[in-house]
């Protein structure tokens, strides 16, 4: 058992994907230094589509004749059969840097398996069940996802397995779509618009932050991030309207980002900060 939720957290938490995939490159290079270097990576904000960026070749160039090019085009060679195969694409850029681009097929895989599994939580409560005044914006911004997910129920965009829980669910869970159309007929993400793929960004970011490394981060500020995204996304991103007329499974697709969301910012508010997630103010 706890195989099975070591491999599906490093699913889920794509910093620690990348970093275990290197270090399994690295062991290819006949070094004795290796094992105690620490491997950078970050990703790359704001951009689309999700990239990370290693400078490891790089700093082992400093401590090595090989030039930094050289020792990541052996980097990627080795761990290429241990690659996440199911949407990564890896570069060589010509300074050496090692390139990780998550391509919409990778960003879907993400997507589902918080929509379907959420992130591990505690089987109790959290004691502080009140309105915090410094939380307050993401408390709203979580209860304003539960309330389009029911009103999407009511309007028969999707179908809620419940509509009416005694508390608020890790994950609203669907009858139907079964499938969520993430992907368009040429397989591209239907999720295009800059708030779309600045929420996915922030969401993907704090998972990261949260599981790896693992440590004690500002999870005020995290949540608060994610919540400040979504508030753009829901804003700027319509489902209702021209959009559910001509195209509802896009407004599908943003309900199932809205299920993702919500799953997280759950996760926030009674995992990391110990108050209660509403499910209506």
């Amino acid at each position: 058992m706890v195989a099975i939720i070591a491999n599906f957290m490093e699913n889920l938490v794509i910093k620690q994907s990348l970093i275990n995939s290197l270090g399994y490159g690295l062991r290819g290079l006949d070094a004795d230094y290796i094992g105690s270097v620490d491997i950078p990576l970050a990703r790359v904000p704001n951009g689309s589509p999700i990239r990370y960026i290693s400078a490891i070749a790089i700093k082992l160039a400093a401590i090595n004749s090989q030039s930094p090019v050289e020792i990541a085009n052996l980097i990627v060679a080795n761990q290429a059969d241990k690659m996440v195969d199911d949407g990564i694409i890896t570069t060589v850029l010509p300074s050496g840097m090692i390139q990780f681009d998550i391509t919409d097929l990778g960003v879907v895989n993400w997507l589902e398996n918080i929509r379907l599994h959420g992130l591990p939580i505690t089987a109790h409560s959290p004691d502080n069940q009140s309105l915090d005044s410094d939380l307050f914006p993401v408390q709203y911004i979580h209860a304003r996802c539960c309330s389009l997910l029911r009103m999407a129920h009511g309007d028969r965009l999707i179908s809620l397995v419940e509509t009416e829980p005694i508390v608020t669910p890790s994950i609203w869970q669907l009858a139907t779509p079964r499938d969520i159309p993430w992907l368009d007929d040429s397989g591209n993400l239907r999720l295009v618009h800059d708030a779309e793929k600045m929420l996915i960004g922030e969401l993907i970011d704090g998972v990261d932050f949260w599981y790896y490394p693992p440590r004690k981060m500002d999870d005020k500020k995290v949540a608060m991030k994610i919540s400040d995204k979504c508030d753009r996304f829901l804003r700027q991103c319509r489902i209702w309207g021209e959009v559910k007329l001509h195209h509802p499974q896009l407004s599908q697709a943003r309900l199932g980002l809205i299920i993702v969301t919500q799953s997280i910012l759950r996760f926030a508010l009674q995992e990391k900060l110990g108050i209660i997630a509403p499910m209506e103010l």
